[in-house]
């Protein structure tokens, strides 16, 4: 689960992490948002049903982060 990895060890080295079209919920997206990610300068969650004010949260809360957002089609 993204919790899962929000939480790892690893997680704190990523770079870029890409969860383009995985079904990623708010409730994944809110967990990414509260994780620590100091090495991460982007992030993919394109085509995943993750709304404006959760998106908003994360990009307020990882301020060093692209986050790429595209439409779920």
């Amino acid at each position: 689960t993204v919790a899962l990895l929000a939480g790892s060890p690893l997680a704190r080295r990523l770079v870029v992490l890409d969860l383009a079209g995985n079904g990623i919920t708010e409730k994944g997206a809110t967990a990414i948002a509260a994780a620590e990610w100091p090495e991460l300068r982007q992030l993919v969650l394109s085509s995943n049903p993750i709304g404006k004010t959760v998106t908003a949260t994360i990009r307020e809360r990882l301020p060093q982060v692209r986050v790429v957002m595209r439409a779920v089609d």
